[in-house]
């Protein structure tokens, strides 16, 4: 996305893409620069969906469905936070997003939120009801296990700490 923008010197490290472009850059291409994800990840969901269409059964567009649209947790943890009183967090894409466009962070967020239950309610719904707990829990246990290794292990080796 960076280079379809035309950035320069951008630099990818494990915390976040260093964002150095050109000052002539607009703040709508800033803002679809930092949904870059969320796309992907949406992207991902409505593929896992057509292949469920077209293959009722098959168990891995559904687990992979479901595990895409864990890219949409930020808004989720942004509402959470309201709800107790906590400062909203700034450090996620719909954040930066919002910041980018001069707009509440409130809106964004919500289409996330609206994102992550209806996919989750979708595939469980497709999911055969005598496996539906076995294959919910197995991709609730197995997306923890990979966040967990990507942040402790991969993350820092693939992506370097600093630049």
């Amino acid at each position: 996305m960076a280079l379809i923008l035309d950035y320069s010197n951008v630099r990818i490290t494990y915390h976040h893409v260093d964002r150095i472009a050109p000052e002539n850059i607009q703040p709508w291409e800033r803002a679809l620069t930092s949904e870059a994800g969320p796309i992907a990840s949406l992207v991902i969901i409505l593929l896992c969906f057509a292949i469920v269409l077209i293959r009722k059964h098959s168990v891995f567009a559904k687990a992979l469905g479901m595990i895409a649209a864990i890219q949409y947790m930020g808004g989720l943890i942004y509402f959470i936070g309201a709800v107790f009183g906590a400062a909203p967090p700034t450090d996620f894409d719909s954040a930066r997003f919002a910041q980018y466009l001069n707009i509440s962070i409130f809106f964004p967020s919500l289409v996330e939120v609206l994102i992550l239950v209806g996919t989750w309610i979708l595939f469980i719904k497709l999911i055969n009801r005598v496996e539906r707990i076995q294959a919910v829990i197995g991709i609730i246990i197995g997306g923890t296990f990979g966040i967990l290794i990507w942040l402790t292990l991969l993350g820092p080796l693939l992506l370097p700490a600093t630049g």
